[in-house]
């Protein structure tokens, strides 16, 4: 879990382009779930869940590919980590 205290702390999304695919990576922290949400546009309609990551005993690096062409339209990633049951 992250630590409200410490500025290093934090959930972070990272993008890498990487020929016709963009790379999304964070680090999942343990017994933790995760879910990765986009949208078209930041100014109106909803987030949408694209994919979502299990939680594991141990942190990782979660790595997400996602297909680009020239003719699809960008796009808007969040991670957001899911409330403990």
């Amino acid at each position: 879990a992250t630590d409200p205290r410490s500025a290093a702390s934090v959930l972070r999304l990272e993008a890498l382009r990487t020929g016709s695919e963009v790379l999304l990576l964070f680090t999942a922290q343990a017994n933790k779930a995760y879910r990765l949400e986009s949208r078209i546009d930041l100014t109106s309609g909803g987030w949408e869940s694209y994919d979502s990551v299990a939680a594991q005993p141990a942190p990782r690096i979660v790595e997400i590919g996602i297909s680009t062409t020239a003719s699809s339209p960008g796009r808007y990633y969040r991670v957001t980590a899911l409330a403990s049951p």
